[in-house]
């Protein structure tokens, strides 16, 4: 006589190799969602960064030598000056405007001041953890053509793990017009 069924065993590894199954296509799942956070927070840092330093690089690139008497700078004849210690970097822009870039260490944000008027240049959601500029050539007597080295480490604050990411950027900037 031939009996139509299961045995408990036949049942038992039935359903092992269906958890075991689940279990994995549910821990694929689980990590694709988390590349993907990760990923979505390394595009949104990239955006970020990338437009600040497309906006410093502009403003940079076409500075204005100040003249006698200064009414930026503290003196006439150069074309960039240190702020805020090595965190920050005054000067007349193309407009004939006082402009400046600095990094505050109280919110950890960068920040233009232009005519007196201040604007924060990264979100809240994006945490500067360094910024460093280095002067070269500012003068006009030093025969050399002024350029700007700026660096500075940025980090993406996200709730979980996946959606922080940081990126180091350093970039230099040559004065688009002929120091003479």
């Amino acid at each position: 006589m031939k009996q139509h069924g299961f045995t408990l065993v036949e049942l038992m590894v039935a359903v092992a190799i269906f958890t075991f199954i689940t279990a994995m296509v549910a821990g694929l799942f689980v990590a694709a969602i988390k590349a993907q956070r990760r990923i979505l927070a390394q595009q949104e840092l990239l955006d970020q960064t990338s437009y600040v330093v497309d906006y410093m690089s502009r403003a940079l690139r076409t500075v204005r030598r100040e003249i006698n008497p200064p009414r930026c700078l503290s003196q006439g004849g150069i074309s960039y000056e240190l702020t805020h210690g090595v965190a920050g970097v005054k000067f007349v822009n193309a407009h004939g405007e006082c402009q400046e870039f600095y990094f505050n260490n109280d919110t950890k944000q960068l920040k233009e001041a232009k005519e007196g008027a201040e604007n924060i240049m990264t979100s809240e959601r994006l945490q500067i953890l360094s910024f460093k500029i280095a002067l070269a050539g500012e003068s006009s007597a030093d025969n050399f053509q002024p350029r700007v080295t700026f660096f500075f480490e940025a980090q993406r604050i996200g709730a979980k793990p996946e959606e922080q990411a940081s990126i180091k950027i350093q970039t230099t900037i040559s004065q688009r017009n002929l120091d003479m």
